[in-house]
């Protein structure tokens, strides 16, 4: 299975990421989770993907934090369950739950993205309760898990080590990713100059077969893509 998480930034570099979600389609992608898909880009996703079934979430949170997250499934995966996690908490990110059956095995693929605020990507209490409830909820799941999106963390945060904690791979790590930012951002801020945001973890039952971040500008973000033996 092909998996691929990116923060659209809202389509912004509309001909590039067209051309990125036709170069994924060719290499057989099942799998989409993206971040920050908002009206004119859902629409557009939809028309690009439309042998795909897509599962969306919507979160407000504050003043500058609103999330509009999608998971489009190839429509031949027919079992699929889906749920928004913490919904009701109005204080942390959003979590897209999408739980697939592939050979009588089911896989909880995560869809994450965490809060922008404060813009240094540093833990707080509320990224910190975030990432324990991904951890908490998927405790509970049998079968492989992939988490994975935008969480607007740093590196070196606990929030990201939580994950390494409770037995989950870093794949940013265990491949030694430098970046998954670009220029479109990096030259927006050019005094804070972050490198990472991005993550992909995943449980220890997880066969990973390649794990890249290749440097494709379709957004401010740059696309992760994993494939997995089910």
């Amino acid at each position: 299975m092909r998996i691929v998480f990116l923060n659209t930034w809202d389509g912004k570099v509309k001909e590039e990421i067209g051309k990125f979600f036709d170069r994924e389609i060719a290499l057989g992608t099942d799998v989409f989770c993206l971040q920050e898909v908002y009206d004119k880009t859902k629409l557009g996703s939809d028309l690009l993907l439309s042998n795909f079934n897509h599962y969306d979430a919507y979160k407000k949170v504050g003043e500058k934090d609103t999330f509009s997250q999608l998971t489009f499934v190839k429509k031949c995966i027919t079992e699929v369950t889906f749920s928004v996690l913490g919904e009701e908490n109005a204080s942390i990110g959003s979590s897209l739950l999408t739980q697939l059956k592939i050979n009588n095995q089911i896989f909880s693929i995560c869809n994450v993205h965490g809060l922008s605020q404060p813009g240094n990507k540093l833990d707080t209490k509320e990224r910190l309760e975030h990432s324990k409830l991904i951890i908490d909820t998927l405790v509970n799941q049998k079968g492989p898990k992939i988490v994975g999106g935008d969480f607007n963390l740093e590196f070196e945060t606990k929030s990201v080590r939580l994950f390494e904690e409770a037995g989950y791979k870093n794949l940013i790590k265990d491949f030694g990713i430098r970046t998954t930012r670009n220029r479109y951002v990096w030259d927006r801020y050019p005094g804070s100059k972050q490198y990472y945001s991005d993550y992909v973890f995943v449980s220890s039952d997880v066969s990973v077969l390649n794990f890249e971040v290749p440097n494709i500008e379709v957004s401010d973000h740059l696309p992760l893509t994993l494939e997995i033996n089910t």
